[in-house]
C-alpha cells in the first residue's frame, strides 16, 4: 500500500478493511480489536487518527 505520507488514503483504507471484516462474519468486538492494533502500528494524524 503506498500511502507513506498520504494520511487520508491510510484511514480510507482502514474504514474499507472493517467494512470488509464485517461482511466476512468477524465480530464487532473483533473489527475494534484489530482497527486497536492498526491504531497501534499505523499513527493518523490529528483529526484522521479519532
Amino acid at each position: 500500500m503506498k500511502s507513506k505520507n498520504d494520511a487520508t488514503r491510510r484511514y480510507q483504507w482502514k474504514l474499507i478493511l472493517a467494512k470488509r471484516l464485517y461482511q466476512k462474519g468477524y465480530t464487532r468486538q473483533d473489527v475494534i480489536n484489530l482497527i486497536r492494533f492498526l491504531d497501534w502500528l499505523i499513527v493518523l494524524p490529528g483529526e484522521l487518527g479519532k
